[in-house]
């Protein structure tokens, strides 16, 4: 429904141009022209695009009856909006204006970096002139990569303007928060959807830089340690606002699951999130202004951002909401195995290799088949550890005890298959690997360290659950 008003409402100016602004008058560039009512504006019309690919993925995955072509038209005579003549160029490349107003024709970073993502994005679906889009996605990117900056620690970053920009412009200053990670999505996007310079963009460091908006537990609006003017002093000192910290929320699970990372970023946001910006069963725009008004817009952002971190099978959150527990009492990165527990969950773990099932106990046996010498049902210690570690993060994150009885079942299993072994007096355990892995030169019995460790850590999680 929410797509379907998107293309009933994606030209709401009535000027014959497809896109999305705001339902009311603006003065975008703080430059003394006001733009009309519902005029495009490149980062909303990249959103909305965006939306209409989501929703076009999930009806097309879900086998809907629906026609879903309609979602593809809007999308793409949206971007189509701004390849008319709404851009500037030069030997680097192009960037969009800021909307489609003349008088707000100005170098914008993370609006032009959201529209060449989904540029890119689009150039994958199939709609006419395919190549157009990926060459003008590609043009932009270069344009954003020309004008990236680093900080002492190596950590790239923006500044909001780079070119023309309001002549009322005091300082340019670089991205806050919000606009640093739409600029980073837009490029992610841009990468994962095989842009031709994808691999001159360093996902773990648009993963590090995020690091650039705290100081200690505190998640500010604008990066720490840049040397801004007297007037930006003030605002250089405020916590983020809360739909900041729930986009950049969704983004660092994102980019954690697409790097393979621990959550750590995600577990840092998350965690300032809940415990900073409730207030009397409301949330705070800011935790140091005191306001509860309720925005949807902004509300949106966090529901997206916290959503994504628990149905992602990230670590847990922490701390109460309204009075009910969020997970564990004790913040997930204090515990001891923080963060060395596996990112999924233990169903997902279990689905994500075809050589996996559970046996009559509870326990995942792996069938090999005919590999490893016709090795066929057998019991790895590595996967029933993982999967073990899988199920203590699952009971933190929700206190289901089923999850913490089926993660004893396996701490049973190691106890059950232990081998005892001594070593000057010391006496020791093992499990071991009953079929030869000759890739490694190993012949049954043998021994994995890799194993070794992930069963102790299976014995530190029971340790901290007792």
């Amino acid at each position: 429904h929410a797509a379907n008003w998107l293309v009933l409402n994606s030209d709401l100016d009535g000027d014959g141009d497809i896109g999305w602004g705001l339902p009311f008058p603006w003065d975008a560039g703080g430059d003394g022209t006001i733009n009309p009512e519902n005029t495009e504006y490149a980062i909303q019309t990249a959103i909305g695009v965006q939306a209409l690919l989501d929703v076009y993925d999930a009806g097309k995955k879900a086998g809907s009856d629906e026609d879903l072509s309609g979602f593809l038209t809007s999308a793409t005579g949206a971007t189509e909006t701004f390849l008319n003549g709404r851009f500037e160029e030069d030997d680097t490349g192009v960037i969009f204006w800021y909307s489609t107003r003349p008088e707000d024709s100005y170098h914008v970073i993370n609006s032009g970096a959201m529209l060449a993502g989904q540029l890119q994005r689009l150039s994958r679906y199939p709609v006419a002139n395919q190549s157009t889009f990926s060459e003008w996605a590609d043009r932009c990117v270069l344009y954003i990569l020309a004008r990236q900056k680093q900080d002492a620690d190596g950590n790239p970053y923006w500044m909001y303007y780079d070119g023309r920009c309001p002549r009322s412009l005091t300082q340019n200053r670089p991205n806050d928060l919000l606009h640093e990670v739409y600029t980073l999505q837009g490029l992610f996007d841009y990468r994962i959807y095989g842009g031709r310079y994808g691999n001159s963009i360093d996902s773990k460091a648009m993963l590090s830089t995020l690091n650039r908006f705290f100081n200690g537990s505190k998640l500010y609006d604008l990066s720490v340690g840049y040397p801004y003017t007297s007037n930006w002093q003030p605002e250089a000192r405020r916590w983020a606002r809360v739909w900041s910290a729930g986009y950049a929320l969704n983004f660092a699970v994102r980019l954690e699951s697409y790097l393979n990372e621990p959550p750590i970023m995600s577990t840092m946001l998350a965690t300032a999130l809940v415990q900073n910006y409730r207030k009397d069963g409301q949330w705070l725009l800011r935790p140091d202004d005191n306001k509860t008004r309720f925005y949807p817009r902004q509300m949106a952002f966090v529901l997206n951002g916290l959503a994504f971190y628990e149905f992602a099978g990230q670590a847990p959150l922490t701390g109460r909401i309204d009075g009910h527990a969020i997970g564990n009492e004790t913040p997930f990165d204090e515990r001891p195995l923080f963060p060395f527990t596996h990112y999924l969950s233990a169903a997902r773990y279990l689905n994500s290799s075809r050589l996996l099932r559970l046996d009559e106990n509870g326990n995942p046996v792996a069938d090999y088949g005919n590999a490893y010498d016709k090795a066929g049902l057998r019991y790895n210690p590595y996967f029933t550890a993982n999967y073990a570690l899988a199920l203590y993060r699952d009971y933190l994150s929700t206190g289901n005890d089923t999850f913490k009885e089926q993660f004893y079942r396996q701490v049973k299993w190691f106890l059950d298959h232990k081998t005892t072994r001594e070593y000057r007096g010391l006496e020791f355990w093992t499990w071991r690997y009953d079929f030869d892995n000759l890739v490694f030169g190993a012949h049954a019995p043998w021994i994995s360290s890799l194993a070794q460790g992930n069963a102790l850590c299976v014995f530190l999680a029971a340790y901290d659950l007792t």
